[in-house]
């Protein structure tokens, strides 16, 4: 049995890889970050999320998340500032050995375009970087970015408000993919009928 309104997954293993690769591409669109576009070169706010595993083998020091203080695995999702729509996901990698800036360029940093950036957190900064940080902008913008990274913060809670990724994941190792992005497709399609996201003032939304 499968349903999108319970806190909870109960499905078989063939219908999350059902949910997940019948829906995700429809759902979860890199150009979304362009609706309502106002011109601005921060299009999204990204951060990375862990969820907590059991200790898979074989073991490895790499799977430890410093957010827990146990094995995990890391996620990057992006959201976009104009509408806060999930137009990105990347995942899973291992937190230990894959830090928020490392797994941003291994992909995200290409699919930007010359000249746009994001906004994240100070784990993102570096010189050569498209991200702007709360040390990069004026002290009198830090209260709008703050509010648009706590918005952010409220979608990555969204997804453990679901049983199988709250709780410790005890699946096979391979299905943790297929099932977070099947929940991040679910969450999606909640934002975009209106629910779990606070809107942003005009002015919140506007160039930073």
């Amino acid at each position: 049995m499968f349903s999108i309104f319970d806190s909870g997954i109960y499905v078989s293993t063939n219908h999350y890889i059902i949910v997940t690769f019948s829906i995700d591409v429809l759902q979860i669109k890199w150009e979304n970050r362009l609706l309502l576009d106002n011109g601005s070169p921060a299009k999204v706010t990204v951060d990375g999320t862990d969820f907590w595993t059991v200790e898979y083998l074989p073991f490895t020091k790499d799977r430890y998340s410093h957010k827990f203080g146990g094995p995990g695995l890391r996620y990057e999702v992006a959201i976009s500032i104009k509408t806060g729509y999930i137009v990105h996901i990347n995942g899973p990698f291992l937190p230990g050995a894959w830090p928020d800036l490392k797994i941003a360029r291994e992909q995200l940093h290409y699919m930007l375009p010359e000249g746009e950036l994001y906004l994240a957190d100070c784990g993102y900064s570096a010189r050569d970087a498209p991200s702007i940080t709360k040390n990069d902008i004026a002290p009198w913008e830090r209260r709008r970015m703050g509010i648009l990274m706590a918005r952010h913060e409220t979608i990555n809670t969204r997804f453990k408000k679901w049983k199988i990724l709250k709780h410790q994941f005890r699946h096979q190792e391979e299905l943790h993919g297929p099932v977070f992005t099947a929940i991040a497709v679910i969450t999606q399609m909640e934002i975009e009928s209106g629910c779990f996201v606070f809107d942003c003032e005009d002015d919140v939304a506007e160039e930073i």
